[in-house]
């Protein structure tokens, strides 16, 4: 059996309220003799507070879940680094769920982190959950972040104007002479990418140019595979 905050109090000397509130940082009028004497014991007995218990009393788990479509994607993977490091400085502790897209899997991610208690989920890129799913969190008071995917108007969310970003581009390319253009495209066919396509093309029909697109998968062999069809 592993050292209980019994144990602490007893190598101490002190009660085990009075250790409940030095780990929970609740030792306002405890004098810093008897903090540094709870302290050492802790460190001496090697004393590990239990997780949930201190969640229930503290009505915060300094957690937050992290739902990305693909680790692997260096967009995701540098966003969820920077989410990391952002919330790692608030406090929070990140957990990361890879879907692969996958809206089961997607699902099962949401309701076991509300069942661990998180303080707020952070979902990214595209998303098949369930208006029940979200509903859930509204009811447990759960705050949650979309982001880069519109889904609805009732959900909080954050993404680029992607229809101003393909305007953008095309602008660009016309610019320094290119009229003959290619857009690569997800064969998934994503809210964001299907945004910036009408974006592009409606800067190069206004020009009354011609431009060819293609589907694939938003991977570097994805994009190795169109590389090698068009060059």
């Amino acid at each position: 059996m592993g050292v209980t905050i019994k144990d602490v109090a007893k190598k101490a000397g002190v009660s085990i309220a009075t250790v409940s509130m030095v780990v929970n940082d609740k030792a306002g009028h405890i004098t810093p003799k008897t903090k540094r004497k709870v302290l050492d014991a802790i460190k001496e007995l090697d004393y590990r507070p239990n997780f949930t218990a201190r969640s229930l009393v503290r009505k915060a788990s300094n957690t937050i879940g992290l739902l990305v479509p693909d680790i692997t994607n260096p967009y995701f993977a540098e966003l969820a680094k920077s989410l990391e490091t952002a919330l790692n400085q608030a406090g929070y502790i990140t957990f990361l769920c890879n879907t692969f897209e996958e809206s089961e899997r997607e699902k099962r991610y949401v309701n076991e982190l509300i069942s661990r208690a998180v303080d707020g989920l952070i979902i990214c890129g595209l998303t098949s959950l369930e208006t029940t799913i979200f509903a859930s969190l509204k009811e447990r008071r759960i705050p949650y972040l979309i982001l880069d995917n519109r889904f609805s108007a009732e959900n909080f969310s954050i993404h680029a104007d992607d229809f101003a970003g393909g305007e953008l581009a095309a602008k660009h390319l016309i610019e320094n002479g290119h009229t003959k253009t290619l857009f690569v495209g997800s064969q998934n066919h994503y809210i964001n990418i299907e945004q910036r396509y009408q974006g592009f093309k409606s800067v190069m029909d206004k020009h009354k140019l011609e431009t060819n697109y293609l589907d694939t998968e938003l991977t570097r062999v994805g994009g190795q595979k169109i590389a090698e069809t068009v060059f």
